[in-house]
């Protein structure tokens, strides 16, 4: 056996020895020589103890306490055995294993806990079909973290748009959590939108709930039990229409001067988007910017915040920033020019007369 094995061998013994309890005084002794006589017995030692923390969580699992105490019952027989009789050294796989299994299993374990991540970049759209059937659409830089459970259905929307088509799971609440808001839904289909200080819900079809906070639970349900008495932490939006919640501060529900307003959805241009057309309908240029922006090698940048509240209406192909800025400036009266990083729209230099 080699230097290598005797050292991680001996790691994962005295890791057992200590984490059944303290040491006798002899026992104190031979480990701090131990420790002594090579540095690289403590960082062996080291990767052992934080190897067993790491995975902490599922040391407890039937089959990992098994390989423990086989562990322990082969360290406490040689420990046991009469002074005089040899043992042969112990196989290193019977001290390691339970250490290398639960790694793995906790590596495992920790990656499928962890949130899928749907993201697209500049100009780029996609469609997703999530495990149970629903249905993501995401707009160009979007991106959306999706957890799956028994106890819940988790995504979160941080950045961009996306629209939603939930398969029907009564036990199972499908919740999308934007800047604050959680969106929760049964079977249903409905868009979340980041938009600077706001975050807009359109609801398309069914039923969906909007409160406070970053994530729901079963009892969350309870919200669209039509016997139930409405309360005032919360909000049901109605199918057809759309909820603009403005982030003032710290906005809360319940606090209706901080809450937007709950306004008729244009359904039928709502969702062109997904094929590469914006449409603005009375939108101030601050919105139009940061749609355009998703979608604009060169982004579009406003002068101002009086040109950031004027407002147009019109259609335009996603991208094509150049015939959007054409636009603005013939019907707005507004300026452009490019400064190398972006498009500037500012308001036209008045000219001299005389």
């Amino acid at each position: 056996m080699n230097g290598f094995d005797h050292r991680d061998e001996a790691a994962a013994s005295w890791a057992i020895k200590l984490s059944e309890g303290g040491l006798s005084k002899t026992e104190q002794a031979a480990f701090q020589r131990w420790l002594d006589d090579d540095p690289r017995n403590v960082d062996a030692l080291s990767e052992i103890v934080g190897a067993w923390q790491t995975v902490d969580h599922y040391a407890t699992a039937a089959p990992m306490m098994d390989l423990r105490n086989d562990a322990l019952a082969y360290a406490r027989g040689r420990r046991d055995e009469p002074s005089g009789v040899t043992i042969p050294p112990p196989p290193l796989w019977l001290l390691v294993a339970a250490c290398l299994c639960l790694i793995f299993a906790g590596i495992t374990i920790w990656r499928t806990q962890q949130p899928q991540v749907y993201a697209t970049g500049l100009g780029e759209r996609r469609v997703v079909m999530l495990d149970d059937d629903s249905r993501l659409s995401l707009d160009a830089n979007t991106r959306v973290r999706v957890k799956y459970s028994r106890a819940g259905r988790q995504l979160w929307l941080e950045e961009g748009r996306a629209r939603f088509e939930v398969a029907k799971d009564p036990l199972r609440p499908f919740s999308v959590a934007a800047a604050g808001k959680i969106v929760v839904a049964t079977g249903t289909e409905f868009s979340v939108e980041l938009l600077g200080r706001e975050t807009r819900v359109i609801l398309y079809e069914g039923h969906v709930a909007v409160l406070n906070g970053s994530a729901a639970t079963r009892d969350t349900l309870k919200l669209f039990d039509e016997k139930r008495a409405p309360r005032a932490d919360y909000l049901m939006l109605d199918p057809g229409n759309e909820l603009i919640v403005h982030h003032a501060g710290t906005p809360r529900i319940d606090d209706r001067s901080t809450m937007a307003i709950e306004r008729p959805a244009s359904l039928d241009t709502s969702t062109d988007w997904e094929s590469g057309q914006l449409v603005f309908d009375n939108e101030t240029l601050a919105i139009v910017a940061q749609r355009t922006n998703r979608y604009a090698a060169k982004p579009l940048e406003l002068a101002n915040p009086r040109v950031a509240q004027m407002r147009i209406s019109g259609v335009f192909r996603a991208g094509d920033t150049e015939r959007l800025v054409e636009g603005l400036t013939a019907t707005l009266g507004l300026q452009s020019h490019d400064n190398g990083r972006a498009i500037v729209l500012g308001p036209a230099t008045k000219t001299d007369s005389r």
